[in-house]
């Protein structure tokens, strides 16, 4: 196997194959976040579960809401998330996207990291001890200021029991941003991140860490 690099050019499918070389991606795996499926479109694991919140979207056909799951605990040896981690503070130039990704309907900041974060705690209830947690998220500017997702995130599992235990950057073509305003940080619109957590024994939930969303600022 060839060394897997921390920076990855390319395509989600691309973030995929490296977790799968660095055995992240094992055993029993769901996607709860599925979307149109375009993390899986060149590989998916035998034991293989998918859903989304758009019934139109799910496998199954069905809604099914990734911060409330059927699934018993310990079920699963990876989960996988992609939520809608796009902040709305600034307009994108087309809606298309937003659309695609879930994000077209506003949401205030603390609204859209509390969702993230019951997404988190719920993967993590249905992981198995020494299983793997993948959460996609951004660093990005949003209401003219620079909002540290992968950093946030990765301190909130650890205060949720799990280890921080990689993080991986995807390099795409990103976003056109809006002409007409001065530019006061660099632009982190080409590159996501996939941050990588082990599922301990020892495990807590939003209410036993008095988890407070407001509390990003």
């Amino acid at each position: 196997m060839s060394e897997v690099p921390a920076i990855i050019t390319g395509r989600n499918t691309d973030l995929i194959a490296a977790c799968r070389d660095l055995g992240y991606i094992r055993g029993p795996t769901l996607d709860p976040t599925y979307g149109y499926g375009k993390f899986w479109t060149t590989w998916q694991p035998e034991d293989f579960t998918a859903s989304d919140l758009d019934s139109h979207k799910s496998p199954t056909g069905t809604s099914v809401d990734a911060t409330a799951l059927s699934h018993n605990d310990h079920t699963f040896q990876t989960v996988v998330l992609d939520p809608p981690y796009k902040l709305n503070g600034t307009p994108t130039i087309e809606r298309g996207p937003d659309e695609r990704y879930g994000v077209h309907a506003p949401a205030t900041i603390p609204q859209r990291y509390e969702l993230m974060a019951r997404m988190l705690t719920e993967a993590q209830r249905v992981t198995a001890p020494g299983g793997h947690v993948l959460l996609k998220c951004q660093a990005q500017v949003s209401s003219g200021r620079m909002w540290w997702q992968p950093q946030y995130f990765g301190r909130l599992g650890v205060r949720l029991g799990m280890a921080h235990r990689d993080e991986l950057t995807l390099i795409t073509s990103g976003r056109e941003q809006p002409r007409g305003r001065r530019q006061l940080h660099a632009r982190h619109s080409a590159a996501s991140q996939l941050v990588v957590f082990r599922v301990r024994n020892t495990r807590a939930t939003l209410d036993q860490i008095d988890y407070d969303p407001r509390d990003i600022w």
